[in-house]
């Protein structure tokens, strides 16, 4: 019954209490490594000196590499371990065998802007290789087209396998306009750290919302959207379920008998919101979500917990409707409902066997990319608010940017030979209209000298 966190609680307590106990670790453990030290939090960091005790501790890390404060990961306890543990010894090991010249250059630039931590001056002995390659689109749908049709004329024209190229970003539900054109083109790919877009589970609820409005008799969808709701469980939806049959009407008329006649108060209230979604009249699909998020607490009880996972899940939420919103405005114009969902349940069906092939363009938040690497590497979305994320923004706190920071020198050192950064000067609103966007500061950071616009 322990999880990973009760296993390093009870070793604290285990060997803070009991003497004897501490003694035998001490006695038979004379030798200890951490490895990754860079990323341990508070508690790991206690249970490290517990079990060390007097005896040879070797910490491997880089503090350049801490990004997982929100585990509570924080570069200051490797740092500081040398100042405060006699007799300790600091060695940098500054020799990069990944990368270019003139990426692992760039990289030191940028990261360099950090005032926290032991300053490295990485290099190495490998070729100067092109310039970090920088390009704008007009808009995000126009960079994930160009970033798309760089891999296809690399991948024809250089003898590229799709394998060596990486596309990163910085929150999960940016994959989903690259998703669109990699499919688009036929490329394959695989989500690494994460599920496709179009298989997430917020963009497979509000799908099924969509589908039982347009089809009162799609039993999948109704299910599911139905299941979203806290205090209807299974059972409840399969009484349901079978009054339509039995009586041979729709769900949402059995749902409307069930809500007034048998469930309970509380319920009732949720089988309400869920009619509030069915019942209206609609002109456009995206209507529907706009409603979901109105009528029920999909959305808004998501948006009140303040952790990165319920943020991220609210931004695939809004790019999902973004996702509508552009379908029926520019590229699905005169198709049904019916049809333009089943387009978009193709796509959230097509994606079993993407990470059976090898031979795939790999896709991965920055967070997922540390200690991978590959020959070529796009980093997209390279804009104040996105990358640095708006969260560390609105901090206002040095820490939080340095953060950011140190997450980007990452997605950099990933490239072998070639690394290119894009951004756009605009973005949808899902209110109409566009935004305009800055490019990151981050971009700024790197020399004139190692960089240059392509087209």
């Amino acid at each position: 019954m322990f999880d990973f966190d009760d296993l390093i609680t009870y070793a604290i307590l285990l060997l803070s209490s009991f003497k004897n106990v501490s003694n035998w670790v001490h006695n038979n453990i004379k030798y200890i490594m951490v490895d990754e030290c860079q990323d341990t939090n508070s508690a790991q960091f206690v249970l490290i000196n517990l079990l060390r005790g007097d005896n040879n501790t070797m910490l491997v890390g880089d503090v350049n590499q801490s990004i997982y404060a929100f585990r509570n990961a924080k570069p200051k306890y490797l740092e500081n371990f040398a100042d405060t543990t006699p007799n300790t010894l600091k060695l940098k090991l500054e020799k990069n065998y990944r990368s270019t010249r003139n990426i692992i250059n760039a990289a030191n630039a940028v990261v360099k802007n950090n005032k926290f931590g032991t300053k490295l001056e990485m290099f190495c002995d490998n070729e100067d290789g092109k310039k970090v390659q920088l390009y704008q689109a007009k808009y995000n749908y126009a960079e994930a087209q160009w970033v798309t049709s760089e891999i296809v004329t690399t991948h024809m024209y250089n003898k590229k396998e799709y394998s060596d190229f990486a596309i990163i970003y910085r929150a999960n539900y940016q994959s989903r306009l690259i998703e669109d054109e990699l499919n688009a083109n036929g490329i394959p790919y695989v989500v690494f750290g994460s599920n496709s877009f179009y298989n997430r589970k917020e963009v497979k609820d509000l799908l099924a919302f969509c589908k039982i409005v347009v089809n009162p008799f799609d039993v999948v969808s109704f299910q599911r959207a139905l299941s979203t709701f806290k205090g209807i469980g299974s059972k409840t939806i399969d009484a349901v379920i079978n009054y339509s049959v039995d009586n041979k009407v729709s769900l949402p008329i059995a749902l409307d008998y069930y809500s007034n006649n048998i469930a309970t108060p509380k319920v009732s209230h949720a089988m309400n919101q869920m009619l509030s979604v069915i019942k209206r009249g609609y002109v456009k699909c995206v209507d529907i979500i706009d409603n979901v998020f109105v009528d029920t607490e999909y959305r808004s009880s998501v948006a009140l917990i303040n952790t990165d996972e319920a943020r991220d899940s609210v931004q695939v939420m809004d790019e999902f409707r973004s996702l509508i919103d552009s379908l029926e405005t520019r590229k699905l114009e005169g198709k049904t409902y019916s049809e333009m969902l089943d387009e978009i349940s193709l796509l959230t069906d097509a994606k079993g066997d993407q990470k059976a092939n090898s031979n795939a363009v790999k896709l991965m938040t920055a967070h997922a990319s540390k200690g991978l690497e590959f020959n070529t590497v796009f980093i997209i979305g390279a804009e104040e608010g996105s990358f640095p994320h708006s969260n560390a923004i609105a901090t206002g706190l040095d820490e939080d940017i340095e953060e950011e920071r140190r997450l980007f020198y990452v997605a950099m050192t990933r490239a072998q030979k070639l690394l290119y950064i894009t951004h756009c000067a605009y973005k949808k609103r899902d209110i109409g209209g566009y935004d305009s966007n800055k490019e990151s500061r981050f971009i700024a950071e790197i020399p004139d000298s190692l960089k240059e616009y392509t087209i």
